[in-house]
C-alpha cells in the first residue's frame, strides 16, 4: 500500500503508539497530522504531533510531517524535541 498521495492524516482518540511513526509516512507528502482532542497521550498543533503530559499539555514534539511548508513555531509548553522530529522537512 502506498501513502504517497496523503496530504492530511486524521487520528482519533485511540491511544495509538507513535513508536516508529516516521516510517508510516516515509516518502509521503503529508502536510499535517491531526489528532483528536480526546486522545489522552498524543495531540497535535498545526499538524505537528506531540506527546501530552498527565494534564493534557503538549510537552514533547514527536514528529513534523515532511510535507509541512512555511514557518512553524513550537508551542512554549514544549520541553523536549525528539531526535529526527524534523527529518525530511524543508522548513526554514
Amino acid at each position: 500500500m502506498s501513502v504517497t498521495n496523503i496530504i492530511t492524516a486524521n487520528i482519533g482518540g485511540v491511544n495509538y503508539s507513535f513508536d516508529g511513526f516516521t516510517g508510516v509516512f516515509k516518502g509521503a507528502a503529508v502536510q499535517e497530522i491531526n489528532i483528536d482532542e480526546d486522545n489522552e497521550v498524543y495531540g497535535s498543533h498545526e499538524g505537528v504531533v506531540y506527546k501530552k503530559d498527565s494534564n493534557g499539555v503538549l510537552v514533547t514534539l514527536i514528529y513534523c510531517p515532511a510535507g509541512k511548508t512555511g514557518e512553524y513555531v513550537v508551542p512554549n509548553t514544549v520541553t523536549l524535541i525528539e531526535n529526527l522530529s524534523f527529518y525530511g522537512t524543508n522548513l526554514p
